[in-house]
């Protein structure tokens, strides 16, 4: 998709992180259009509370599963020495194997992390820590084609939307996907 934008393709994406590389190649409005908080699962028989990745650290058994080639990846790297197991590529995968014992964590996003415990028939046997370990906002992305006029209308529209909280609603209507 970010080629077929960069390609003049696509005028725009919706739902993308904001990063240096995307600052320099695309045209970004200020107002995002939702924000995740990362979270950390646990199996529901597990005591262990944890308040930042420094506790983590000091567990002999801090093993923490993510979904491979997610972007959460990137924020547990960047956390530095964590014990990561990216080796599974979906959440269902990553619940199971956390209910095995093959990890004690698995980090994900709220929203997202309750409906997958439920979709999973495990939600009684786990159990979502309260402490935000990280958080990600998402933006539209325009292609650098779009003309100043349109960048510019796109940009008001998204601040009337998210002051009259209609991004939020959207946002909660579809958070679930």
């Amino acid at each position: 998709m970010e080629a077929m934008v960069s390609a003049g393709q696509l005028d725009a994406i919706c739902g993308l992180i904001r990063n240096k590389e995307r600052i320099v190649a695309y045209k970004i409005p200020n107002v995002p259009l939702f924000t995740v908080h990362y979270h950390l699962m646990v199996r529901a028989d597990d005591p262990v509370n944890v308040n930042n990745f420094d506790e983590i650290r000091k567990l002999k058994d801090g093993v923490i599963l993510v979904n491979g080639g997610s972007g959460a990846v990137t924020a547990l790297t960047k956390a530095g020495n964590l014990k990561i197991d990216q080796a599974a590529s979906s959440t269902p995968t990553n619940i199971e194997k956390l209910l095995a014992g093959r990890g004690r964590f698995f980090f994900y996003r709220q929203p997202g992390l309750s409906l997958e415990a439920k979709k999973s028939g495990n939600e009684t046997r786990l159990r979502i820590l309260p402490t935000i370990f990280d958080s990600q906002s998402f933006y539209m992305v325009l292609g650098p084609h779009i003309d100043k006029e349109v960048e510019s209308r796109v940009a008001h529209a998204l601040e009337k939307l998210n002051e009259q909280g209609e991004l939020k609603q959207l946002a909660d209507k579809w958070a679930a996907y």
